[in-house]
C-alpha cells in the first residue's frame, strides 16, 4: 500500500513544532513572543489546520526562519537563490490581497 503524502497544513504543523524545538523554545515561550495562546501553539502543531498568512508570518519571525521553509520543509535547504525569490515575493502578493 502507498505511503499517503502528507497535506499542506500537515507539512506547516510538523515544521512549526521542528522549527520551534530547533529554536529551543517551549509552546509557551513561542505563544507569549508571538501573542497568542499557548493552547493555539499546541493545536497549530498537533492538529493539521489552515492558518493566515499573517499568523506564519508572525511565528517564523519570532522563530528566525524563513516562511518557505515551514512550509515547504527540509526540501527547501536546497531551494536555489531564485525560487526562494520568487517564493517569498508570491508570500507577499497573497498578503496584500
Amino acid at each position: 500500500m502507498k505511503k499517503k503524502k502528507p497535506s499542506l497544513a500537515e507539512t506547516v504543523s510538523r515544521n512549526i513544532r521542528k522549527a520551534r524545538l530547533e529554536a529551543g523554545m517551549t509552546q509557551k515561550e513561542l505563544a507569549d513572543k508571538a501573542g497568542f495562546k499557548v493552547s493555539y501553539i499546541a493545536r497549530l502543531e498537533t492538529k493539521p489546520q489552515n492558518l493566515s498568512l499573517e499568523t506564519l508570518e508572525t511565528i517564523c519571525t519570532v522563530l528566525r526562519v524563513d516562511p518557505y521553509k515551514i512550509v515547504l520543509g527540509t526540501a527547501s535547504i536546497n531551494l536555489e537563490t531564485r525560487q526562494k525569490t520568487v517564493l517569498l515575493e508570491a508570500m507577499d502578493i497573497l498578503k496584500r490581497i
